[in-house]
């Protein structure tokens, strides 16, 4: 138990170099539903942006759109979101 807690401690706050973000952030996929994957991409995309902020809103919704799963992508596309922030599409 004390060993899985220590793992999962140092899994946690362990120092990750920002290459490391960007290959995490580039593979990100939606493998089970949609909050968790949501929850993951805004963790990733706040990283990424505090290292560069001039990345563009652009980038960020290709990367999530890509992401979702194959049965959602289409219906988010035909809706044509124009953020990958909460509110207004």
């Amino acid at each position: 138990m004390w060993g899985e807690f220590t793992e999962k401690l140092c899994e946690r706050f362990r120092e990750r170099s920002m290459s490391d973000i960007i290959e995490e952030f580039n593979k990100l996929r939606q493998v089970g539903d949609l909050k968790t994957y949501l929850k993951r991409f805004e963790e990733l995309r706040s990283l990424m942006s505090s290292q560069d902020p001039h990345l563009f809103e652009a980038y960020f919704m290709s990367s999530f759109l890509s992401g979702l799963s194959d049965d959602l992508r289409p219906m988010v596309k035909i809706i044509r979101p124009r953020t990958t922030g909460s509110g207004e599409c």
